[in-house]
């Protein structure tokens, strides 16, 4: 029995190392998009005529993403530049961004991204890039 303990220990570890080191990377992957050009978007949301943008990747089946979206739609009530976008509707340009995960909310400033952070943001993170 004390073998067969140290097997799953040593699994659980190995599992929790897996999904640290895909975190980890879904990160620096998100971060490389920093600084470089946004896809052009003007099909989507070529009517907003802003030059600061922030999109927000989400999936209907993603609990994080249903947990964020009333503060989102709070937003953008205020701020049309918010701009929602649903991955399955979407691909191409989910995969043009490099979306590596849901939710996700890139902030772009005159055509150039200045910010990628995937998981939930405030409200405050959503008004420095509006």
């Amino acid at each position: 029995m004390d073998a067969a303990l140290k097997i799953i220990a040593l699994l659980f570890v190995l599992l929790m190392a897996l999904v640290f080191i895909w975190q980890w990377r879904s990160q620096r992957k998100a971060q490389q998009m920093v600084d470089r050009p946004a896809p052009d978007t003007s099909t989507l949301d070529g009517h907003i005529n802003a030059a600061k943008k922030v999109y927000f990747f989400h999936a209907h089946h993603c609990r994080p993403c249903r947990a964020i979206e009333p503060l989102v739609d709070e937003v953008r009530a205020q701020h049309h530049n918010l701009i929602k976008i649903e991955i399955s509707q979407h691909i191409e340009l989910a995969r043009a961004f490099q979306v590596a995960g849901t939710p996700s909310f890139v902030a772009v400033e005159d055509g150039v991204i200045k910010a990628v952070r995937l998981g939930a943001v405030n409200q405050q993170w959503l008004d420095s890039h509006l």
